[in-house]
């Protein structure tokens, strides 16, 4: 891909992006759904098609499938390389809307062409990793500001006193009996609360 032309695909808006790989899959699809028509039409018609190499396909035209099928998920794979870094970015939503029509263009390749879309999927997958862990990074970043944004101060209170808070049946809290009351008379111990 020319360098002019990745500059336009990582200059795009992510609406525009979504809007632009959803033509382009749905143009692949069609045309790998035209050339496996094509393939079948052959087949029935008992046309077969000499090659010199020692590779052999179960139909007429199954390389010339196979191979397109390839290039297809190469293509949209290395688009989506492109935008890595604008994809770890976007919102879960938008994140999902990718991986639901780049898994179904996979499904459809897998099913149509009976071949493995592995760059497409691996690249999907690399992307849906890295858009993971800056989401689990931003996260830790908010729940640290957040931890540090608190007070704590130290207080002091019994071990037992909160081990034997118990509601009553009134609703109103009461200590239960004796053992509270001896367990009061011990230590306190010092306990980190936030106020």
């Amino acid at each position: 891909m020319s360098e002019f032309a990745a500059n336009h695909v990582t200059d795009l808006s992510q609406d525009s992006f979504e809007n632009c790989l959803g033509m382009l899959l749905e143009q692949l699809s069609s045309l790998l759904r035209c050339a496996v028509q094509v393939d079948d039409f052959c087949l029935s018609q008992g046309y077969s098609f000499v090659n010199n190499d020692s590779s052999s396909s179960s139909t007429p035209m199954g390389k010339v499938v196979t191979s397109a099928a390839e290039l297809c998920s190469k293509s949209i794979a290395e688009l989506l390389r492109l935008r890595k870094e604008a994809h770890s970015l976007i919102s879960l939503e938008e994140m999902k809307r990718i991986w639901d029509v780049c898994q179904a263009f996979c499904v459809s390749i897998e099913s149509q062409c009976h071949c493995k879309a592995s760059t497409l999927a691996s690249t999907l997958l690399a992307q849906a990793k890295a858009f993971c862990e800056r989401q689990h990074e931003s996260n830790m970043s908010a729940l640290v500001a957040a931890l540090d944004s608190e007070r704590w101060v130290q207080c002091q209170f019994g071990l037992c006193d909160c081990l034997l808070w118990a509601p009553d049946r009134v609703g109103t809290n009461a200590f239960m009996g004796k053992a509270s009351q001896q367990c009061r008379q011990t230590t306190n111990i010092g306990i980190a609360a936030i106020e």
